[in-house]
């Protein structure tokens, strides 16, 4: 299902049992989705309707740095 919805979406899996605890699954990091209703509707048809859970991250600016229109030269 992560490879009929390959994207640009990073995944995190976790699985929980109830009572015992939850474990995280280290996924690769070249396996990303498209985070879209029919990848969601098949998760959920698939897993039931409490097992999805979708977060968003803060989006990270990175500026860039400036560079002088020089050209430093060995003299």
């Amino acid at each position: 299902m992560l490879y009929q919805f390959h994207g640009t979406s990073p995944v995190k899996l976790t699985l929980h049992f109830d009572g015992r605890g939850e474990v995280d699954i280290e996924m690769l990091k070249d396996l990303t989705i498209r985070p879209c209703p029919d990848f969601f509707h098949q998760v959920k048809q698939s897993f039931g309707p409490a097992s999805l859970s979708v977060q968003m991250k803060q989006v990270e600016i990175k500026r860039q740095q400036r560079r002088s229109g020089y050209k430093r030269t060995n003299a």
